[in-house]
């Protein structure tokens, strides 16, 4: 005998040796293993260099937010990347470092204003006072992106980007 019958007479019939419990979690994971994924939204990789007036910026982040398609409101999920301290940056859509998804982005830079951690100076109390002040990292705060930056990242690759910001005016 199966595990689940139908008997068609004047009404569909379930008889099912198996329990109800069962049969609906089952149906839930397949719908929602089914649904979740980005088959929608094909990633690949992508990475790339930020800049100030063509030297590396040594911190920060980046945002790569999908444009979508015209007519459409979904625009999938945006991308993110820590600017590492040679400038370098690799994005992280739905797993790390599996890059972006394809097609048009508006890109954010972040800079961070972090201080630097404070270094045990060396030397006498007069010395020490002075060198105890916590320092600006000089490369974020001083440079910003100027208007919106668009770019795409195709299927076929490479997606290697470069993002670049100019001073801050004083």
């Amino acid at each position: 005998m199966n595990a689940c019958q139908v008997f068609i007479g004047r009404k569909v019939r379930w008889k099912c040796n198996v329990p109800r419990n069962s049969i609906i979690l089952t149906l839930s994971l397949v719908l929602c293993s089914a649904g979740c994924g980005n088959q929608e939204y094909p990633v690949q990789s992508a990475r790339g260099k930020v800049v100030c007036n063509g030297k590396p910026v040594t911190s920060g982040s980046v945002l790569f937010t999908p444009m979508g398609k015209p007519n459409s409101s979904e625009t999938g999920k945006p991308a993110v990347a820590t600017v590492s301290s040679d400038g370098t940056f690799v994005l992280s859509t739905f797993g790390r470092f599996d890059g972006a998804i394809v097609g048009k982005h508006s890109v954010q830079y972040s800079g961070s204003e972090e201080e630097d951690a404070e270094a045990e100076p060396e030397g006498d109390d007069e010395n020490i006072k002075t060198a105890k002040r916590p320092r600006k990292k000089q490369s974020a705060p001083q440079c910003v992106q100027n208007g919106e930056i668009i770019v795409e990242v195709t299927a076929s690759g490479p997606n290697d980007f470069m993002v670049e910001l100019t001073s801050r005016r004083k």
